[in-house]
């Protein structure tokens, strides 16, 4: 009797876990729906240098963005060598942060998507895809965009610094003090930032070269729609950002030339945009970098003098 009773027990329990309620239910079929895609990003050698360079630009960008206004700073103590001096500079925790994760991440994230078209090239085509000035070009230009970070981390702490003195007393031009403020400004403001786009172009022309001279898989629908969405959102953020930036004439001249040079590559060889998801994410990123700027221009106008375009800071966002 006491075995039947605990077989009753057993059964009853084994029947009402089964029973699923609707919402853990939803859950379930959610889950088994969403990991065979997870799954599939090992498996998708087409897709796979889209996410380590398109997704991660997206990414390392947007988080560098929301860190950067941390207001922590790390205390660093040093002594000048000529006169043995104690000072403690305190540099700020989201600059360092910044460089680390679109610098340092992105860096390497898009080293491993040039190395991954690398590996789709056919081995019969081994022109000039599989030589050494093609891995030269790219480590320059990456070395371009690091540089440009590093370069936009030290002269905006200094500018910062330039804003304070000048809140003090009056900076005069053509002085020591309004040359030093001229030439923060410059690296600040222009040549940061001009490095910085011109090493990210520099690696997507490369890596789009490599795409259009490779032959992979054919992607799925569903990661078809994810490109198409993540370049439009990386497009129009990477047009506003080079707007803030000074530079968004400079490479809405870049994206155009981008266009124009897939569009003449292509007449000579068949792209197949479910096979070379890379070159149509770097298209579409493209078009809604223009046509984001061009929207923009409509609304606030142009400037007489460069950068043309009103800074979004100027407008008060």
């Amino acid at each position: 009797m006491t075995n039947s009773k605990n077989n009753q027990k057993t059964s009853s329990k084994i029947e009402n876990s089964s029973v699923e309620s609707p919402e853990r239910s939803e859950l379930r079929k959610f889950l088994l729906k969403i990991i065979p895609f997870i799954k599939g990003i090992k498996n998708s050698p087409s897709m796979s240098p889209v996410y380590f360079f398109f997704y991660a630009y997206g990414f390392t960008f947007l988080l560098s963005l929301i860190l950067f206004e941390i207001p922590s700073s790390i205390q660093i103590p040093f002594f000048f060598a000529e006169t043995g001096e104690s000072i403690i500079f305190n540099f700020p925790m989201g600059d360092l942060i910044s460089v680390i994760i679109f610098g340092g991440v992105f860096s390497l994230s898009s080293l491993r998507a040039f190395e991954l078209l690398r590996e789709k090239i056919d081995p019969i085509k081994k022109r000039y895809e599989k030589r050494l000035f093609v891995v030269i070009l790219y480590v320059f230009f990456m070395i371009l965009l690091i540089l440009g970070v590093l370069s936009h981390m030290i002269a905006n702490q200094l500018n910062s610094y330039i804003h304070e003195i000048e809140t003090q007393q009056i900076i005069i031009p053509n002085t020591p003090l309004g040359h030093l403020k001229s030439g923060i400004y410059l690296w600040d403001e222009l040549i940061s930032h001009i490095l910085i786009g011109m090493g990210f172009y520099g690696m997507l022309y490369v890596n789009s070269y490599l795409d259009l001279n490779s032959d992979g898989e054919k992607i799925r629908p569903i990661e078809l729609f994810s490109i198409i969405s993540a370049a439009v959102l990386i497009g129009a953020g990477t047009s506003l950002g080079f707007i803030e930036g000074q530079s968004g004439l400079i490479f809405l001249f870049f994206s155009v030339f981008l266009i124009f040079a897939i569009i003449i590559i292509i007449k000579k060889n068949v792209l197949s945009y479910r096979k070379n998801p890379f070159v149509l994410c770097g298209l579409i990123m493209s078009v809604a970098y223009i046509i984001t700027t061009v929207i923009f221009v409509s609304f606030t106008g142009l400037k007489s003098y460069y950068p043309f375009f009103f800074q979004l800071s100027e407008l008060g966002f």
